[in-house]
């Protein structure tokens, strides 16, 4: 039996359950009525627990545990960054994989309006609700960087990128023309071949240490 089948044996069974002729008599009448209760009753309360599992599925957690034998991914939540940004951000770290669900989460839980500034551990392939839940309950990080003896800039703007510290390429651009003493000058083609550094981007203290 192919679905067409069952579709046509389901209505005709509906229309049956419900319906009545004008020659039917009023006992028949009021069976009809009372049919035609109980399948709105049905439908209501089908509509109600169907809403009630959606409601639930985007319910935001209170606590959400880092799991450390998984992946762990830094995340940098920047002033300004709405939903929609930030969903997309962790789509392509691999925290989330639908950037509409955690959209639509935070809509539905008003949540887009209380990220904090900072950055976040988080696990690849959590729920939407439990990565809304760090970035709202769990407390920002300081991201301990070891860049190791013979790192170029290049090398270094990769690895604080990895750590979701920075955009590489943002780096990489501040830093041609970073003039930290008086008598250094700016050079937007200069090339460096060494750098350590202490950055504080936002009250984020990022430690880079030397490794002999």
């Amino acid at each position: 039996m192919d679905f067409k089948s069952i579709k046509d044996t389901l209505k005709e069974k509906i229309i049956d359950f419900i319906s009545y002729n004008a020659n039917a008599d009023d006992e028949e009448k009021y069976n009809k009525k009372r049919n035609i209760l109980i399948a709105l009753g049905i439908t209501l309360v089908t509509l109600l627990l169907v809403v009630g599992i959606v409601v639930l599925s985007f319910k935001i957690p209170n606590n959400v545990q880092l799991n450390k034998k998984q992946d762990v991914v830094y995340v940098r939540i920047n002033p300004g960054m709405g939903s929609d940004e930030i969903g997309q951000m962790l789509v392509d770290k691999g925290v989330i994989s639908s950037k509409f669900r955690f959209w639509l989460t935070s809509k539905l839980n008003r949540a887009d309006a209380k990220f904090k500034v900072g950055t976040y551990a988080m696990n690849k392939s959590m729920s939407a609700g439990d990565a809304i839940s760090v970035l709202l309950h769990n407390k920002t990080v300081a991201v301990r960087v070891t860049i190791p003896e013979g790192f170029n800039v290049q090398d270094i703007a990769k690895r604080l990128d990895e750590n979701g510290i920075c955009n590489e390429k943002d780096f990489l651009k501040l830093a041609k023309t970073y003039t930290p003493y008086s008598y250094m000058e700016k050079a937007s083609d200069a090339i460096y071949s060494v750098a350590f550094c202490f950055l504080t981007p936002m009250n984020l203290v990022v430690m880079l240490q030397l490794k002999i």
